[in-house]
């Protein structure tokens, strides 16, 4: 038997291309991107292929009405060739659009991802906006709580509100959200987001999350950016401890604290390539802590080459140190031909007398042939290694097809 979620991402899918007739009827401006995907893999423990099949499909369409109306959505349709693995389809979003009513009020209905700073859904319901001033804008949303690695369940409900807008350099966000299932709340958060911006040489924000159920602090995340033309310098400190649903059966355990402090360098040496160094202390309740450093270099596409090349060393005061590269050229030959390859390798390095250091190797080769201005394809092999199991290989083979 299906499950929900396929049958419900198989009929969008369906709904999508019949909504293309009528649609089209009137002045509506339609696009969107089409992907097929077929991967292969073996599985390292027994050796069974593996050959996932996925459509990806994202539609939008503008000026349905004459006052704007428009709808989006992006969708997947899944399915394993061999049978070896459940690959789920899914409906990420789906909903429709107005802006401006009566000059400040917005709406979206149907699917869509709400990101607030009390925590970001995604929700089967109803958004709305109300945007009288720059500096004042308030946001309510509900309907039912969707988790796409989850059945549907329609007694999961989700609801909240957000007050935000602009002073000058300053913003600010102020949220709250709820949860719950049937009858019993599940989740509930509050949520800050201040952020201050000096003529974009200094950037200062904060970004805070609290569990009114458990009454501490379950996110917080501050920072300072400094920039000039040539360099800048980024400061955060990070601190995390996971949320659970108080029905799930995880919510009984004991959780561990997370703390991070991060500091980067950015240097701008030429037009397109930037070099970096950056340092994190990762502090743990249980673990001993880490000590990361990282440096690398990085050219983006400003004429036929790109890559990066990148050193990381993890020093976790116990028995594990961690040595790795992460490195990758892509040149482009020809509008047909946009080859790269990669290589991540990693040893972990183990303290005692009786153990061997872990190795891990993957190396990918992948080609890009733009076809026209609306179809490319890509194609990806790589080979995985390590000194714990067999090599084996994946690859991926895909057609991208834009109106």
């Amino acid at each position: 038997m299906k499950s929900k979620s396929a049958v419900i991402t198989r009929s969008f899918l369906l709904l999508c291309v019949c909504l293309t007739i009528p649609f089209s009827l009137f002045a509506a401006d339609f696009s969107g991107r089409l992907s097929s995907v077929v991967s292969y893999y073996q599985s390292f423990y027994n050796y069974d292929d593996s050959m996932p099949v996925y459509l990806y499909g994202m539609l939008n369409v503008k000026d349905i009405t004459e006052e704007g109306l428009s709808f989006k959505s992006y969708a997947r349709a899944a399915d394993d060739v061999k049978n070896q693995q459940q690959k789920q389809s899914k409906l990420y979003y789906a909903y429709l659009e107005q802006k401006n009513i009566f000059g400040s009020v917005d709406f979206k209905l149907g699917r869509n991802y709400v990101f607030t700073p009390a925590g970001s859904p995604l929700v089967d319901g109803l958004e709305l906006k109300y945007r009288p001033f720059r500096s004042f804008n308030v946001k309510l949303f509900g309907g039912g709580d969707v988790k796409l690695n989850d059945e549907y369940d329609e007694d999961d409900q989700v609801a909240g509100l957000e007050i935000y807008g602009d002073l000058a350099s300053f913003s600010y966000s102020v949220a709250y959200l709820n949860k719950w299932d049937e009858k019993a709340l599940t989740k509930d958060l509050a949520g800050l987001e201040l952020s201050y911006n000096h003529q974009n040489l200094i950037r200062l924000y904060t970004d805070l999350q609290y569990n009114l159920l458990s009454e501490n602090f379950s996110y917080a995340l501050t920072g300072a950016g400094f920039y000039q033309p040539k360099w800048d310098i980024t400061v955060e400190y990070l601190y995390s401890l996971p949320v659970f649903e108080s029905t799930s059966i995880y919510s009984v355990f004991a959780v561990e604290e997370y703390e991070e402090l991060f500091t980067r360098l950015r240097y701008k040496l030429d037009n397109g390539i930037y070099t970096y160094a950056s340092f994190t202390n990762e502090y743990y309740d249980e673990y001993p802590d880490a000590y990361v450093y990282e440096i690398g270099i990085n050219k983006i596409r400003t004429d036929k080459f790109q890559g990066y090349l990148t050193g990381v060393y993890r020093d976790d005061s116990g028995d594990e140190n961690r040595v790795g590269i992460k490195s990758y050229m892509s040149y482009f030959f020809h509008r047909y031909a946009v080859t790269g390859i990669g290589l991540n390798y990693d040893v972990l390095e183990k303290s005692q007398d009786d153990a061997d250091d872990t190795t891990y190797e993957r190396v990918w080769v992948d080609v890009t042939s733009y076809l026209n201005k609306s179809i490319n394809l890509e194609f990806k092999v790589e080979r995985v290694a390590s000194n714990l199991y067999d090599d084996y290989f994946t690859g991926t083979a895909r057609i991208n097809y834009s109106f």
